[in-house]
């Protein structure tokens, strides 16, 4: 037969194939406990069909909205010095609002997700969701709203009724009745310090506006209230700082070239990068890694564009301590506007 001919000429005689048997039974057995593991691994991630999160087949998914178009370019390079520096590949997700994100969360579609603080805390609360990250403005991780009027309108009506021009004197009835008689401007309707923030303020106060609408951003309601097309309107303070170039703290009573600040709220964090709570810490510790590495390098660019704001800075659950109030307020004004409306 072939093989004892081949054993024959190879070991000489029988005794030989006895002993080249044992010399290849010795790295056999060696070789079996290596075999079995790839063989495991192999089979959970192949056969199984579950790739490592973070692999090209299962990438790990970011999702952020935005109502306009985002420019794929950016987010490529964004994901490829994120792998870069992390080793875990990143796919962005844009959807048309934070509801679609807040779902994709919420079903296990999204590891991770950049959040209003407002949508934050309602993911924590339905989903377990942990903030990692949050976004930086003027260096700093918190903002505030601020409702500004034109200070000539101000003054001339205060002055009329007597009142001083005080940081009291805007607290006056007078000046509620100011606020409630004319026009008031946000920024925009998913705008944090521009719309939900002020809006409570003015709920606090018992001010309800005769008329309120939508500039479109801070720079335009600044606008409105030069024209005299509304009394009163909200920016964000650091909006206001950098127009007209402020570096004392803001308080209701200064004067900011042509405004006066009528009133400024309790400070309020930027948006958040969260995760689900079950996801990856190693993975998770990596990524943000390379996001802060990318933030401050070769995609600085691209992340202020896509994300808005300078870089990202450390989160503390201490700053949504208002944001959760805040919600609570919402949700309950909401309940009764509505009833059946579902939150």
């Amino acid at each position: 037969m072939l093989w004892n001919r081949f054993s024959f000429e190879r070991w000489g005689n029988m005794s030989g194939l006895r002993d080249a048997k044992k010399v290849w039974g010795r790295k056999l057995t060696r070789a079996v406990p290596v075999c079995s593991v790839f063989a495991l691994v192999s089979c959970t991630r192949a056969c199984v069909g579950i790739p490592e999160v973070g692999s090209k087949r299962t990438p790990v998914r970011l999702f952020l909205a935005s109502a306009s178009p985002v420019d794929k370019e950016k987010l490529n390079s964004i994901s490829q010095c994120v792998e870069l520096a992390a080793h875990y590949r990143v796919q962005f997700e844009v959807a048309a609002d934070e509801r679609a994100v807040l779902s994709a969360l919420g079903r296990g579609e999204a590891h991770l997700a950049y959040l209003s603080p407002m949508n934050y805390v309602a993911a924590s609360t339905k989903f377990g969701a942990v903030a990692h990250r949050v976004r930086l403005e003027s260096g700093s991780p918190v903002n505030r709203s601020v409702i500004i009027g034109k200070a000539s309108v101000w003054a001339a009506h205060l002055e009329k009724q007597h009142v001083p021009l005080t940081a009291a004197g805007l607290r006056s009835e007078s000046a509620l009745s100011l606020m409630s008689e004319g026009r008031f401007l946000f920024a925009a309707p998913e705008s944090d310090v521009g719309f939900f923030v002020p809006r409570q303020i003015l709920l606090q106060r018992n001010v309800f506006p005769e008329e309120a609408a939508f500039a479109g951003n801070d720079e335009l309601v600044a606008q409105g209230l030069e024209r005299n097309l509304a009394i009163a309107g909200a920016v964000s303070e650091s909006w206001l700082r950098q127009k007209y170039e402020v570096s004392q703290f803001l308080r209701p009573g200064m004067v900011v070239g042509p405004f006066w600040i009528v009133e400024v709220s309790p400070s309020f964090p930027g948006r958040v990068l969260a995760s689900r709570p079950d996801f990856s810490q190693k993975i998770l510790t990596q990524i943000l890694a390379g996001m802060d590495q990318c933030s401050g390098g070769s995609a600085a660019t691209e992340i202020a564009s896509v994300f808005g704001g300078e870089s990202f800075g450390t989160v503390s659950e201490r700053m949504f301590v208002y944001v959760r109030e805040l919600k609570e307020t919402q949700d309950t004004f909401l309940r009764a506007v509505d009833p059946e409306k579902k939150e």
